[in-house]
């Protein structure tokens, strides 16, 4: 069995992977590369190149999740928590802030705007505005989850942060030491991955109210340090078990 690694874009965290697994990439131009049925692709964000040969994650199921009402709709489906989530402004209530996505495929906060429905544009899809108490990413391989961080501020940040999206261009960071993780989160993280078909994804999820929201799985999430050995290893022993 031939291993590669095969990513939508030039990806830092899709070569760092590469290495740690001691494997070759797919070019993403003039590649001479030819799938063989006996051949596992380990696809990092990729929705459009399809070879004759075994996927993790499948092209559909990084479809689905790079869509975030697709995603929604399976989580819906699956009893996996979101927030409430509409397609049609006239569903909105006007008293309530809600967040207009004007593109559902975006990334980093692209097409984000916050709102009440005076104040929103025309969009396929608006997730009520849940004020969050903390926000987490989960990795998760197979049916384990592997890695959990919290968003925490980052003290040295002399920008302005967004109330409604926390990244690292808003002065948030991933931490996961000293940390208390609630009990529910793996277990949610979990559920999300397997209702989108994946064999692995990075779920981000909120708590309000005690509560957890499943906000989007990432594909294509970023690796570094004692990360990526984590996912290389975890995507190892998910290969050999099968």
């Amino acid at each position: 069995m031939r291993l590669r690694v095969q990513s939508y874009r030039p990806s830092n965290s899709a070569r760092e992977l590469a290495l740690a697994l001691s494997v070759p990439r797919i070019k993403h131009a003039n590649s001479k590369f030819r799938g063989k049925p006996s051949d596992t692709i380990i696809n990092w964000g990729n929705v459009s190149v399809v070879h004759n040969s075994r996927y993790l994650n499948p092209l559909q199921a990084v479809k689905n999740a790079t869509n975030k009402l697709s995603t929604f709709n399976l989580l819906k489906q699956a009893n996996v928590s979101t927030p409430p989530f509409f397609t049609s402004h006239s569903e909105l209530d006007p008293d309530t802030t809600y967040v207009a996505r004007t593109t559902i495929t975006g990334h980093s906060g692209e097409g984000i705007v916050v709102g009440v429905p005076a104040d929103l544009p025309s969009a396929p899809l608006y997730t009520q505005f849940l004020p969050k108490q903390a926000e987490y990413r989960v990795i998760v391989v197979g049916s384990e989850a592997i890695d959990t961080k919290q968003k925490l501020k980052k003290r040295d940040f002399e920008g302005d942060r967004s109330p409604h999206v926390w990244n690292c261009n808003n002065g948030y960071v991933y931490a996961r030491n000293d940390i208390q993780f609630p009990d529910s989160l793996a277990p949610t993280a979990i559920a999300a991955v397997a209702a989108l078909g994946l064999s692995y994804g990075a779920v981000d999820i909120i708590y309000h109210d005690n509560t957890p929201y499943v906000l989007e799985v990432n594909t294509a999430f970023g690796l570094s340090g004692s990360t990526t050995q984590l996912v290389a290893t975890a995507i190892k022993q998910l290969i050999e078990a099968s």
